[in-house]
């Protein structure tokens, strides 16, 4: 992302959501990631972007753009989730449970039988889940922070 956006101009903001389990090191690693790419071979031979982490953003900053990337941590297995909505919605696609050992193979399959892209599925996702859950809510509204700024 970086090669591609760092020719415009203006502030960027990245949204990361991960799921956390124990020992994750996701800032560290996105951080070692930026560093290594920024520092191999003669991408950057003129002006090297500078990197600032503050907690769980992470910001590379050239001359007329700042990208921010915000990482979001939440306490669950995102697909096991939304797959728990999927079949609180629809009971019948409890089959492919017995089919399938994986949960990602478990939603491909279900996009497959209802004609929709895995893609559009995920953009839809976030309307199964409620203020109900905390993590979400706390998710929520740190992406709602962060599109207000």
């Amino acid at each position: 992302m970086i090669s591609v956006l760092r020719s415009m101009n203006g502030s960027i903001d990245i949204i990361y959501v991960k799921d956390m389990v124990h020992g994750n090191r996701i800032v560290e690693n996105l951080e070692k990631a930026i560093m290594e790419f920024i520092t191999l071979g003669d991408k950057f031979s003129q002006d090297k972007p500078r990197i600032d982490v503050n907690g769980n953003v992470t910001s590379v900053s050239f001359k007329n753009l700042r990208i921010k990337y915000h990482v979001f941590g939440v306490p669950v297995f995102l697909e096991d989730e939304v797959w728990k909505r999927v079949l609180k919605r629809e009971p019948n696609f409890r089959d492919l449970n017995r089919r399938y050992d994986d949960v990602h193979d478990k939603l491909c399959e279900y996009c497959r039988m209802k004609d929709i892209e895995i893609d559009e599925f995920f953009q839809e996702a976030p309307d199964m889940f409620s203020s109900d859950d905390d993590w979400f809510r706390k998710l929520r509204n740190g992406l709602n922070e962060i599109r207000c700024k």
